[in-house]
């Protein structure tokens, strides 16, 4: 008989074999420190597969691919990032998805028509046209500061600009020439500058008289006209720049126009212009 010892926690017992038969006899739990450890699950056999296992296709790989032929696009070793989307769909190697960020081509842009000018505002005025000689000094002055010198003969406004309908074409047959001063001939004395701006060919108060005599007689037979209250009789010879002074201007124009100076009037013009300043002659009448 043999007496083995152990810790000292453990129970001192007997190798014997009856001991050992009443031991399986009884059932008795195992000591502490043989305490039995947790079984292993059994091992899967073949054709099974355990429920933490992935699944595998036929050629024993997860999501294998057949033999011999490539992966499918978009598909690499794992197949999927790691955020659950595939790794090329954002590449747009796969020609559906060059197809899907082609821009598409929009219709051609239709070109846009401006819209129509508004009308010209038509004006009409009455003139006193200057003929003779005597206009050679005038032509260049004019040439020089007046804008108009080509569009518009040297002349004396007798009627400024009104709206068209104000004045109708057959207005001059209304006018009582007869009973008004001839006006063939006038003569103008002085050159002055008018509102720091205009440059003026001024008439004597004889023929003043006659030119305010006529304004007076055509303005009575308009209705709401905007002639202003005073009339200035004139020949405007053109506007005086900023690049020279007004007495600049007046010693230019001296020097070709000597003063007093008669000058011959044989027509009434009745004109019609717009906004480009081009005359249309409506009218005219000679004496």
């Amino acid at each position: 008989m043999a007496i083995a010892k152990t810790s000292r926690n453990s129970k001192v017992f007997m190798y014997t074999w009856p001991n050992m038969l009443k031991r399986r006899q009884l059932g008795d739990k195992p000591t502490q420190n043989n305490e039995q450890k947790p079984a292993r699950p059994a091992t899967p056999q073949q054709g099974q597969r355990s429920p933490n296992q992935r699944p595998q296709t036929a050629a024993g790989t997860p999501n294998a691919q057949p033999s011999g032929q490539p992966p499918a696009p978009g598909q690499g070793r794992r197949g999927r990032n790691r955020r659950g989307r595939n790794r090329n769909a954002n590449q747009g190697n796969g020609p559906q998805q060059q197809q899907q960020r082609q821009p598409q081509r929009q219709a051609p842009r239709q070109p846009q028509r401006r819209p129509p000018p508004p009308p010209d505002y038509i004006q009409r005025d009455l003139l006193l046209i200057a003929t003779g000689e005597a206009l050679k000094g005038i032509d260049e002055v004019r040439a020089k500061f007046d804008p108009l010198a080509k569009k518009v003969p040297t002349h004396v406004t007798l009627l400024f600009p009104e709206p068209a309908l104000s004045i109708n074409k057959e207005f001059l047959k209304s006018v009582p020439t007869a009973e008004l001063p001839s006006l063939q001939s006038l003569t103008f004395t002085r050159i002055e500058v008018h509102e720091d701006m205009y440059l003026w060919l001024v008439p004597d108060e004889e023929s003043a008289s006659k030119l305010i005599a006529w304004h007076e007689a055509l303005t009575s037979k308009i209705e709401n006209h905007t002639q202003g209250e005073k009339y200035h009789p004139h020949i405007t010879l053109g506007y005086i720049p900023r690049s020279i002074t007004p007495e600049d201007a007046v010693a230019f124009a001296k020097n070709l126009i000597s003063t007093p100076l008669s000058l011959s009037f044989q027509k009434l013009l009745l004109e019609e212009f717009g906004e480009n300043q081009i005359s249309t002659p409506l009218d005219t009448i000679s004496y």
